[in-house]
């Protein structure tokens, strides 16, 4: 806040957040039971250091078991020596009534607020800042750890502007990976450069560290496509240090003349910052960036979206990152079906499948493959036009495969009696491929053969 009047100001402040939601609740619970939702909501302040949690006093299910509750969302503030602080919506009433906020540190069975109140005197060109802190899922470790670090660190606030700072050039740092920089004389073309970038990237991901691999990271996605072969792929992993080069790897499967290792060298794409999207009605549709692996505390290396959104992008990322797009082009191959009705969404490890719901009108299931070939066109002149021989060497190889998914092409006498109704969703093996998926990994969902279950290769003979 600045005062850019030349008379000192009286300002009596009130700012916040209202009806926080606690940890633990979802958008389903949230949308569908929000008054049972506000019967179970206990909003805590600790007065000394004005960190305010907001939890459920158990989480929220009708089995007769028990279910506690052990995360709180938490916010704080800071920036004034004195400050009123109250957790009840009615405060932020009476404040405007009477000019002064009526605290309250704890709520039960209502809405959580964070009203803060302050009083202060601003001269001439003077300049007040503050802050307002909030997370979410906080465990007690954490929340202990916090309510210490408010308690003791005198300079928490130099070290939140250099975690935002960081953030920022964080941020700089991935937009200009993707040659999201530009820098001319027109500077809302600059800005507008940069922005068509940064939301290129959180759809389809980015390629963080180049072209170097994390050597476990790779392990970990080859033994969630085959659980039986963790021995085979850690054999193979074995041959290279903790960070390696895509190249490598891509060579070294060649050498081993495995169609599997191969397939998965080649679609493996380290990409990061990519977060779920699509059509906003659909239930799968949430906004998710997943920067973080919540075992390892490293980097976390991940994708998925809508098919036809995440191609549209890596069309753009693959001028950036040419090396990336024999992966780019695996990956869209081995998605893809033997009949050409292809799924909805791909992820790092795989395809994923809308199941259908009669009673929804927005649910529906797939793409028919002409609708995204296109795309695989667009990387294929790209790659012929930067590496021509590659381009050529990619026709034939025995590990482009693909995908068996849960829909059926009906018979050419229905099609023909209704041409706009043309697939059936198979409740019967979709649930037999979820089952063989979490029993056996990822390549469950690849095409096999009749005769000995062997993954069938787009250019097999049979």
């Amino acid at each position: 806040m600045v005062n850019e009047g030349t008379k000192t100001v009286q300002i009596n402040l009130l700012d916040g957040f209202k009806n926080i939601l606690p940890a633990g609740v979802d958008s389903p619970l949230q949308n569908a039971f929000s008054n049972l939702v506000d019967a179970y909501k206990i909003c805590e302040l600790d007065r000394r250091t004005g960190l305010a949690l907001y939890r459920l006093g158990s989480l929220i299910a009708d089995n007769a078991e028990p279910a506690e509750a052990l995360l709180a969302n938490t916010v704080w503030s800071s920036g004034f020596d004195v400050s009123r602080i109250s957790l009840n919506y009615a405060s932020e009433q009476y404040f405007h009534a009477n000019a002064n906020l009526l605290e309250e540190n704890e709520t039960y069975g209502k809405r959580g607020n964070y009203a803060l109140n302050a009083n202060f005197i601003l001269n001439s060109l003077e300049s007040k800042s503050w802050y307002m802190v909030a997370d979410v899922s906080q465990d007690i470790v954490q929340i202990t750890k916090l309510k210490n670090e408010l308690i003791s660190n005198i300079n928490i606030i130099s070290d939140l502007r250099a975690d935002i700072s960081k953030g920022g050039e964080d941020l700089k740092s991935l937009i200009s990976s993707a040659d999201g920089i530009l820098c001319t004389s027109n500077k809302m073309e600059n800005a507008r450069h940069i922005s068509n970038v940064l939301f290129n990237i959180m759809r389809g991901g980015v390629f963080a560290d180049n072209y170097t691999i994390d050597t476990l990271d790779f392990f970990h996605y080859c033994c969630k496509s085959s659980h039986s072969d963790k021995d085979k792929y850690f054999k193979f992993v074995s041959n290279f240090s903790q960070k390696t080069n895509r190249n490598s790897i891509c060579s070294k499967a060649i050498e081993t003349k495995d169609p599997d290792l191969i397939r998965l060298a080649f679609q493996y794409l380290p990409l990061r910052f990519s977060r779920r999207h699509g059509d906003p009605s659909r239930p799968w549709n949430k906004f998710n960036i997943n920067l973080i692996d919540q075992k390892t505390g490293k980097p976390a290396f991940e994708y998925e979206g809508n098919w036809r959104d995440v191609f549209q992008n890596w069309e753009a990322l693959s001028c950036s990152f040419p090396g990336y797009l024999t992966g780019m082009i695996s990956k869209f191959v081995n998605s893809s079906t033997f009949d050409g009705y292809n799924p909805y969404r791909i992820d790092k490890y795989g395809v994923d499948w809308e199941v259908i719901e009669p009673d929804n009108p927005w649910a529906y299931v797939g793409y028919w493959g002409d609708h995204q070939i296109i795309y695989l066109l667009y990387l294929l002149e790209k790659l012929h036009k930067i590496k021509p021989l590659e381009c050529c060497d990619l026709l034939g190889q025995k590990w482009f495969v693909y995908s068996d998914i849960p829909y059926q092409i009906k018979k050419y006498e229905d099609i023909l009696s209704n041409p706009k109704d043309t697939i059936i969703f198979s409740y019967q093996n979709d649930k037999a491929l979820k089952s063989e998926i979490n029993r056996n990994g990822a390549n469950s969902v690849l095409l096999k053969m009749l005769e000995d279950k062997s993954i069938t290769s787009i250019f097999s003979k049979n």
